[in-house]
């Protein structure tokens, strides 16, 4: 039976509650909801820089494990660089059909075609904006842009998570349509509720929001 994998490694590093973090979370508790199928869709922990990995036939539980299990949190640098020198190996040892990575930021080195592989696309903000997201760095703009195209070409497959993305991916690096799906991401609505609890006015005590109107800002500090 052919095995596909969600990589959950990224659930190791410091953004596991936020951003990518939370897409790879919830995305592994969704298709953990599903029905058995064919393919069996199974979670990929990379664990060392060897290739170290561990398969998770209950994609959920694990995902929830490694976000609230209190599981020691690890630097996104070395997250990265773990992932750039053992998924490759992870992946042809464990012998998947196909495996998805969520977060692109760090594309497996000296990847095959023993397995295929999907990645997706948040956005190309970094690229599309460089006068305040890029630097010497990365190379400054076409260092950039060399550095997103190696990390999108070089997949099997991509997800954008908004039709603006896949425009992005046509306009900016030239990937064929025929590469790109559009998948919208969802929201977990058990997280969301507007029923009042015994502890809102507390909550709201604390955070300074207990009387008047307010602002709610949702995103990081920076330009966008």
């Amino acid at each position: 039976m052919a095995t596909v994998a969600l990589d959950i490694s990224v659930l190791h590093a410091t953004s596991r509650v936020r951003g990518i973090g939370r897409y790879v979370y919830d995305l592994a508790r969704g298709l953990h909801t599903l029905a058995p199928s064919t393919p069996r869709v199974v979670g990929l922990e990379l664990t060392a820089f060897t290739g170290k990995a561990t398969l998770h036939p209950q994609l959920g539980p694990a995902a929830e494990r490694l976000r609230n299990g209190g599981t020691p949190m690890i630097s996104h640098a070395r997250w990265a660089y773990r992932q750039r020198f053992g998924l490759a190996r992870a992946a042809r040892r464990a012998q998947l059909a196909l495996l998805h990575t969520g977060h692109p930021e760090a594309t497996p080195l000296a990847w095959g075609r023993h397995v295929r592989r999907v990645t997706t696309c948040h956005d190309l903000i970094p690229f599309r904006y460089p006068q305040f997201y890029i630097g010497w760095r990365d190379g400054f703009a076409a260092g950039r842009k060399r550095i997103d195209a190696r990390r999108y070409r070089r997949a099997d497959h991509i997800i954008a998570v908004s039709r603006a993305s896949a425009d992005d991916l046509m306009r900016l690096l030239d990937i064929a349509a025929a590469h790109i799906s559009v998948v919208l991401n969802g929201v977990d609505v058990s997280s969301w509720s507007a029923i009042p609890t015994p502890d809102d006015a507390a909550l709201r005590a604390r955070l300074g929001a207990d009387e008047g109107p307010y602002l709610l800002y949702v995103g990081a500090a920076d330009w966008r």
